[in-house]
């Protein structure tokens, strides 16, 4: 099919009107009402239902127009980065992050940077782990925010601190006295805890591998985000990140494991695509402010050295 008939069927799905589609694209309603005739007729379906002048997308349309949309939104983004590159303006520094992170430290570090360069944009993705290391190796994206552990030799990390893995419990429940959790004190719990697409459920029998046996689980989810929600509904106790809880969950609070694991937070790029000057320098301003921004917006979350005591030291680089 011609791309300006695909055009045509995207903005008459987009302003469910032939009259206002005709105006978007600057061509008259008979003209385009031929032209939108040849599409249907190169498909082979019908795209729109006619009754008394008015249209209604067809199942095939539907289908089709998931993809149009997704094309037609990647071509307006190709279009501005050229015109912006015509027009010597900034380009977009494109991020992904996993869902803590993205919301709790993420937004205070690009209102820091932006303080400083106004005019750099920023296009931001909230993604599960997997998701943000494939996109990022891809060169969909920039960066990549995470916790989980990296393969791949085209990946390469900058380690931002250490943090570790927390359990989240309503306040008034009996372990939210105690400065850090056994193990053992969770095997009479319901726990709530990462699925294998997240860095908890991965390695969770190995965590509870000290004390032999894993407490009866009650739910898998995808973020540590669902988890606090979860815990906050009295549905059991949460094996989470801790980057959120003190934020956007009072009624939560998350207490250190004993043993626990290591989070490590990092940021992730590409090593086989040259990084764009703003990319660059917004790199080093999470190098350089993230575990103050951790510290100053969730204490319980604040990363820690080897001997469990606040971090302050300079983030590394390293191959994945």
């Amino acid at each position: 099919m011609k791309i300006r008939y695909l055009e045509i069927f995207d903005t008459i799905m987009r302003t469910h009107s032939l009259t206002e589609a005709a105006r978007v694209l600057n061509m008259s309603q008979p003209a385009l009402s031929k032209m939108l005739t040849h599409a249907e007729d190169q498909i082979g379906v019908p795209l729109f239902n006619r009754r008394r002048g008015r249209i209604s997308p067809t199942t095939e349309a539907l289908q089709l127009f998931k993809e149009t949309e997704a094309l037609f939104d990647r071509l307006h983004d190709v279009q501005r980065m050229a015109s912006e590159i015509r027009d010597s303006r900034v380009a977009t520094v494109r991020v992904a992050s996993i869902q803590t992170l993205g919301t709790s430290a993420l937004p205070r570090l690009i209102r820091e940077f932006r303080e400083e360069h106004p005019r750099v944009r920023f296009s931001i993705q909230l993604m599960p782990p997997r998701q943000v290391i494939e996109s990022t190796s891809k060169g969909d994206v920039d960066l990549g925010l995470m916790l989980s552990p990296i393969q791949g030799t085209d990946i390469r990390k900058v380690e931002l601190g250490r943090s570790e893995l927390f359990c989240a419990v309503r306040r008034e429940h009996r372990l939210a006295s105690l400065e850090r959790i056994p193990l053992s004190q969770l095997l009479g719990e319901t726990l709530i805890t990462g699925n294998r697409n997240y860095l908890f459920g991965l390695h969770l029998e190995n965590l509870f591998g000290a004390i032999g046996a894993i407490p009866e689980i009650a739910c898998q989810v995808s973020t540590s985000f669902v988890a606090c929600a979860l815990v906050e509904e009295g549905v059991g106790v949460g094996l989470v990140d801790g980057f959120a809880v003190d934020r956007y969950f009072p009624a939560l609070v998350a207490r250190p494991l004993d043993p626990t694991m290591a989070l490590d937070p990092h940021l992730i790029f590409s090593s086989r695509q040259e990084l764009a000057h703003p990319v660059e320098r917004f790199m080093a301003h999470v190098r350089e402010r993230f575990l103050g921004c951790v510290g100053e917006i969730s204490p319980t979350s604040q990363s820690l050295d080897d001997d469990g005591r606040p971090a302050n030291k300079g983030a590394r680089e390293h191959s994945g």
